[in-house]
């Protein structure tokens, strides 16, 4: 059942509304918005990926000590799990290397939540090749709280971890 409820209201529109699959779009709950600038930082001892999307636009080549301006969706995604197709979170053992977890926030709005492996549903679809990334992230936390995003483009890779923040 939460299946069905999340996949109805992932879809995104350009100006917030749902119930269109319109593209590069980042979902906090019930608002919807369109991701402006991303970044990538590819562990280089093979551990996993630090991926920062933004609805601004900016740079995201570098860690950043504050959250980036406008509302933001951060990743982290252990190597095994980059290009292994579809894939259900909430069934994933924790690898000791690189935890999955996400950040969502908004510091306009006070907005701010994550999640380190308390998903309640959660799928995700992610590839690094040739320089483009695909990434297809939906989520329900366990307080209910939908999350997600897509992206299909060229992020500026970082040469350090960017989610740097919260550490």
């Amino acid at each position: 059942m939460a299946a069905i409820i999340l996949l109805s209201t992932c879809a995104c529109t350009k100006d917030g509304s749902s119930n269109d699959d319109s593209g590069d779009m980042i979902r906090i709950g019930v608002m919807c918005h369109q991701v402006r600038s991303a970044g990538l930082f590819r562990d280089p001892l093979g551990g996993g990926y630090d991926i920062v999307l933004a609805s601004e636009p900016q740079r995201l080549d570098h860690g950043m000590e504050e959250p980036p301006v406008g509302v933001h969706l951060e990743i982290d995604i252990p190597s095994g799990l980059m290009g292994a197709g579809s894939i259900d979170l909430a069934s994933q053992e924790e690898d000791p290397d690189w935890t999955f977890c996400y950040s969502a926030g908004s510091a306009d709005d006070e907005v701010s939540l994550k999640g380190y492996g308390d998903l309640r549903y959660g799928r995700l679809a992610a590839s690094f090749a040739a320089g483009v990334l695909h990434l297809e992230f939906h989520a329900l936390d366990e307080d209910g709280m939908v999350v997600g995003c897509s992206f299909d483009g060229r992020p500026d890779i970082a040469g350090e971890y960017i989610w740097r923040w919260d550490m």
